[in-house]
């Protein structure tokens, strides 16, 4: 899954990623986390457009935000089929945080680009009464991340990014949502600060060094 994220640009660096205008609201960020707003890509009648939408899909008489969508079930699942015909989306990030869980401990880790670039997960969103709600697409994790969680974000190539938001037969868009290939990816273990919502800062993507006797000391920040 993708519980936690980071889009820690300038605004500049991401109008020039995404070659659209930021919205006003937008600002970098360390931990973003479920409910909170973020910026969303979508297609307007021209061009596209961000904006910023609160994460998470909210279900009739319950607590817990839906967010993040199974590639494997988004076209079918009532919740979600709608919105994966006629309003999918792109969700910027810099990258993402999961937890390993080991001997009853859960260390998180940071996961990117391995050439360090801006990405794109694959979203969907809707409609409701407190604004506009988006969800993360996950499908099953690469053989290269998969011992520290067994499901990712689907990340859309940047050529696909307007496949992705075009009127392409849906089996097309179905068929790219897939793991991201070996060696794409760079990821290494980060403090456990990253599991406070209140913690928005560069020092979460400080790295660890793990050790046998749990002694967890910070390597250089990234």
């Amino acid at each position: 899954m993708c519980g936690r994220y980071t889009i820690n640009i300038g605004r500049q660096r991401f109008e020039t990623v995404y070659q659209v205008q930021a919205p006003l609201e937008f600002q970098p960020r360390f931990n973003v986390a479920p409910t909170q707003l973020a910026p969303v890509i979508v297609q307007g009648e021209k061009s596209l457009e961000a904006s910023m939408m609160r994460w998470g899909f909210q279900r009739p008489n319950q607590p817990q935000p839906l967010i993040n969508a199974r590639g494997e079930t988004v076209r079918q699942l009532p919740t979600f089929a709608s919105s994966f015909r006629s309003r999918r989306c792109l969700v910027p990030a810099t990258g993402w945080y999961e937890w390993q869980t080991s001997n009853n401990k859960k260390q998180p880790f940071y996961l990117n680009s391995s050439d360090q670039e801006p990405l794109a997960f694959a979203g969907i969103w809707t409609p409701s009464e407190t604004g506009e709600r988006f969800s993360i697409i996950t499908t099953g994790a690469n053989l290269e991340t998969s011992h520290i969680h067994n499901r990712q974000p689907v990340i859309i190539a940047r050529e696909r990014w307007k496949v992705w938001l075009s009127d392409s037969p849906l089996s097309e868009l179905e068929a790219m949502l897939e793991p991201v290939e070996v060696g794409g990816l760079s990821f290494y273990p980060v403090g456990t600060r990253v599991g406070s919502v209140k913690n928005d800062d560069e020092g979460l993507l400080q790295e660890l060094l793990l050790s046998d006797k749990g002694d967890d000391l910070p390597l250089f920040p990234h």
